[in-house]
């Protein structure tokens, strides 16, 4: 039997991210007028951003540079983000079995590899993490898991990335007074305190407990504060995801640095952290298709803004896009082999770990 298509209906972000379809949703005429109008505005800003950085460089200058360079960078590049895919499936296991719900990790692997794949060639159809929640949707834990899963993966990794952003950014103010250094530190620092205060505000007063026990409290946000309290009692399992978080941002800085180094343009690995910061940041503006075009030629401008030349930078941009595409084709060499393996069922989750198998759980 065939797997089944992944649902086409989860909604998706320009960075690939997805959710649930939504239960009982109008039909009403204009949605789909608008989500055509939509996405047709994020490919026009692509593209146009595209055509900018396409002429406000000189390509010749940055194929002599590429050509020069030894593909020995560009392998270990390829290397460097195929554990990234590996660390990032390890946060999933360890984020679904705090929720009862543990999976083999290469099964995880696996399916991490399609979400990228789908995340890469087809941004605005399905996302890969649409892909991970429709793949563990059926877990022993129940559908909600799944879904909180995916979220506090994608949101330790982010407190991760501006955690460092920010570190970088006081040091790079304090050593060159920057004013995008400056911004950085300010935002930053304000969005710590603003957090930190809420934080604790909630676990004072106690409000989650007070919402969940609210007579008007919506069924799934209920059971959405239930199972957030699962991670109070798994702190190492959490501190290995933050770990593992952290990891994953310092070897994909380590790309960026290493490909301007391979180029003949060392830049410090401060600037690229605050640089990669800021476009992670800007990406998650819904106003282009994945990104692509706004990233890119925001992290041109910061780069050039700390001090590389506009073909180098470019020349980085283009050798770190290069470099995805063989690994999420690996996605999809492992999405058309597991075209004959059985679908996900209620009575045991594809890839999930049976009770009698568990050990030291």
């Amino acid at each position: 039997m065939k797997e089944p298509s992944p649902p086409s209906e989860p909604e998706v972000t320009a960075s690939g991210q997805g959710g649930l379809p939504e239960e009982g949703r109008s039909s009403g005429a204009p949605r789909p007028i608008k989500k055509r109008v939509l996405f047709a505005a994020k490919l026009l800003l692509s593209l146009a951003l595209i055509a900018w950085i396409i002429g406000a460089v000189d390509w010749s200058d940055i194929g002599e540079r590429i050509a020069q360079m030894s593909w020995v960078f560009i392998a270990v590049a390829i290397l460097i983000l195929v554990q990234g895919v590996v660390c990032s499936a390890m946060k999933w296991q360890q984020l679904l079995a705090v929720h009862g719900a543990p999976y083999r990790l290469w099964t995880l692997i696996r399916w991490y590899f399609i979400a990228t794949f789908f995340g890469q060639f087809l941004p605005s159809m399905i996302g890969g993490d649409a892909y991970r929640i429709y793949r563990t949707l059926d877990n022993p834990a129940g559908k909600m898991s799944a879904v909180l899963a995916i979220f506090v993966e994608r949101a330790t990794g982010l407190l991760a990335l501006v955690s460092m952003g920010w570190l970088a950014g006081v040091i790079y103010y304090g050593q060159t007074g920057d004013v995008v250094a400056r911004w950085l530190m300010i935002v930053g620092s304000c969005g710590a305190v603003f957090a930190i205060a809420s934080f604790v505000v909630i676990i004072k007063f106690k409000l989650l407990g007070k919402i969940a026990r609210a007579p008007k409290c919506p069924k799934n946000v209920r059971a959405l504060i239930e199972r957030a309290w699962e991670y109070r009692r798994s702190p190492w399992r959490v501190t290995a995801v933050c770990l593992l978080s952290l990891w994953f941002h310092a070897t994909r800085v380590g790309i960026y640095a290493m490909l301007f180094w391979a180029l003949g343009e060392p830049q410090g690995v401060i600037p690229v952290l605050i640089a990669i910061t800021l476009t992670t940041v800007v990406s998650m503006i819904p106003i282009s298709l994945n990104g692509y075009g706004l990233v890119d030629g925001s992290f041109i401008l910061l780069m050039v803004g700390f001090g590389a030349s506009e073909e180098a930078a470019t020349a980085v941009m283009v050798l770190f896009r290069g470099t995805t595409i063989p690994v999420s084709a690996v996605g999809g060499v492992f999405y058309f082999a597991d075209n004959g393996s059985k679908p996900p069922r209620k009575s045991e989750a594809a890839g999930a770990i049976r009770a009698e198998e568990r050990t030291g759980e």
